[in-house]
């Protein structure tokens, strides 16, 4: 059997597909254009635009019984202190992607980032 003109028309676009899957894949949502919301006891009480952190060092602290001190730089944002007893919410780390999520369970602050991303079912609840 010889391949016909068909068959190399055919794998030219197979090929083409898998070129064009490659160029999106390597052009994904790598964090730019997300947003973190500070959620306080179920409300929003401030909005970060993480695009505007690579810029400039934004500090957010909240009061309280347990008082969180929340960071963003370089896009990433996260727990930098708090006084609460066992500062999970500080240990849990630096999040930037879209869906990840950290808490802080005795103060009641949750850290989410919301946007377009292919991680959207990412979490990370710390106490």
């Amino acid at each position: 059997m010889k391949p016909k003109v068909g068959d190399f028309f055919i794998i030219f676009i197979v090929i083409m597909i898998a070129v064009a899957n490659l160029a999106l894949f390597l052009n994904r949502n790598d964090g730019s254009g997300a947003v973190a919301q500070i959620i306080k006891d179920g409300e929003i009480i401030k909005t970060i635009d993480l695009e505007k952190s690579k810029d400039e060092r934004i500090e957010f602290i909240i009061e309280g019984k347990y008082f969180s001190k929340i960071v963003a730089i370089d896009g990433k944002i996260h727990f930098e202190e708090s006084n609460c007893p066992d500062r999970t919410c500080v240990r849990t780390g630096w999040i930037s992607n879209p869906g990840q999520t950290a808490a802080c369970v005795y103060s009641g602050v949750i850290i989410k980032i919301v946007g377009d991303s292919m991680y959207e079912d990412t979490d990370i609840i710390a106490g």
